[in-house]
């Protein structure tokens, strides 16, 4: 019987992060060509909470983003650090400010996605995303 990569990541629980990426890298193999990413990029660990004592938490940063940004959340995520109204309020900042950006809510769904159909959701999504906005992308000026 024929697997669908869905069936066969699902199968694999704990590595559907991985495949998730695989696959998403998978279908912007021309990113590269279409959604120049130039730019300062810095990534760091913040091992001493630097970020705490200086409450980045509490900066509005929705108008520096540029790149058009998919928000997907659960609806009732009880995680602390990240509740629903956060990805909402974020959405309602980038588009405020003229940015792209598609806000999905899985409903029933805590911070770990549960359910078949919302997984499935989430790769269609991100796949729809990536063909608009990478894939078949208009060329991006450069400055």
């Amino acid at each position: 019987m024929f697997k669908t990569p869905f069936v066969l990541a699902m199968k694999m629980k704990n590595k559907l992060p991985l495949f998730l990426l695989t696959l998403c890298l998978a279908f912007s193999a021309s990113a590269f060509e279409t959604l120049p990413l130039a730019g300062t990029w810095r990534f760091a660990i913040d091992r001493n909470d630097t970020g705490l004592g200086e409450k980045w938490f509490t900066k509005n940063l929705a108008d520096k983003i540029k790149l058009p940004l998919l928000i997907m959340h659960g609806e009732d995520d009880a995680n602390p650090g990240t509740t629903p109204l956060q990805g909402v309020k974020l959405y309602e900042a980038i588009r405020g400010n003229g940015g792209t950006a598609r806000l999905v809510m899985l409903p029933h769904e805590p911070h770990a996605y549960t359910a078949l159909e919302s997984n499935e959701q989430y790769v269609a999504e991100m796949i729809r995303w990536f063909d608009k906005y990478v894939k078949n992308a208009a060329p991006r000026a450069t400055k």
